[in-house]
Parts: structure tokens; sequence; C-alpha cells
């Protein structure tokens, strides 16, 4: 039987454990390049190991949920450009084609002025409204009445001429999962 060197039994469990630690790090450096080509190039990248079976499978199934919520955001705030976009070009042009016929002489300069002066006011309610959707994220107001809602929509469309509302009453307990403001500058238009 040989002697047994007691630095020598260790050197083995040492060894292991430097294996096992290097391929944790080089798997962990893999997944951040990945990562990083999916910032520049892809929002659905995800590293889809499946159910977490160790702390790197774990690792990568928090990051696919986070790189989730990241997309979503990306993509709520792309629409939300989007729709930011058309609600002011319509005001815009109209003021402009107002103004075109103030110039040409072609339309009485009060209507063109009534005109420039209500799309204006529309672009001002467009904002507002804009900026009531991105505060309302982080608001407290949840929801609203059916009756306050319909309340505003009557309101409005009795400013106008070529608008009628007819409304019925709702049951008390109808509401909408959104902010008054919102709710009602979104029906308007």
């Amino acid at each position: 039987s040989t002697p047994h060197d007691p630095a020598a039994g260790n050197a083995t469990p040492g060894a292991a454990a430097w294996a096992a630690s290097g391929y944790a790090l080089r798997q962990v450096r893999r997944m951040a390049r990945r990562a990083d080509d999916w910032r520049e190039h892809d929002l659905t990248g995800r590293f889809d190991l499946g159910a977490p079976r160790d702390e790197l499978t774990e690792l990568a199934d928090t990051l696919d949920r986070m790189l989730d919520r990241i997309a979503q955001a990306i993509l709520t705030e792309r629409r939300l450009t989007d729709e930011v976009a058309h609600e002011l070009r319509t005001p815009l042009t109209v003021i402009r084609s107002e103004a075109q016929l103030a110039q040409l002489g072609d339309a009485a300069p009060t209507e063109s002025l009534e005109a420039i002066v209500a799309a204006t006011d529309r672009m001002t309610a467009s904002i507002d409204t804009m900026l009531a959707v991105a505060r309302s994220a982080h608001a407290d107001d949840d929801g609203c009445a059916m009756r306050d809602v319909l309340g505003q929509l009557v309101a409005h469309g009795s400013a106008r001429d070529d608008v009628a509302v007819v409304a019925e009453t709702p049951a008390e307990t109808d509401t909408v999962a959104a902010p008054l403001r919102v709710v009602a500058a979104a029906a308007v238009p």
C-alpha cells in the first residue's frame, strides 16, 4: 500500500472546482455576448434553455422574462410614438390648410381663423391626453365610472352642431379600467 499524501488528495477537488467555475464563467460570458448582440439587432432573442435546472438556467430564465418585459415596453413606446405622430399631424394639416385658404382669400378670414383655433384646441387636447396616458402608468387612478365617461361625451357632443350623442344610463357598477381623462379624450375624436 502506498502512503497517503494529504496534499495530493486535496488537488482533485480543487481542480474540479476550478474547472466547474471556469465552465460557469464561460457560460455567463457567452450569455452576455448573446444578449449584447440581441440588444443591437433583435428584440425577440431569448436564451430558451427550458425550465431552470441549475443556477445558469435559472439566470437564463430570469433574463428571458426581463427581456420580454423590455421588448413589450419598447413596442408600447413605438405604438405611442406612432399615435402621437398621427394625433399631431391631423390638426397640423387642418391648421396649414386653413391658413393657406385664408391667404388665398377663398374662405372668409373668420371661418379660417375659427378652424385654426379649433385645430389648435384639438392638438392641445391630444397633447394633454398623451401626457395623461404617460402619467397614468404611475398614478393611483385605475378606473372611472361609465356614467362619467358618457357625461363627458354628451357634453362634448352637445357643443357641436354636427354631432348628436344619445346615451343610455349605465348601471352604477359599470366601470372602465382607465382614468376618466384618458377614456374621454380617446373617445371624443
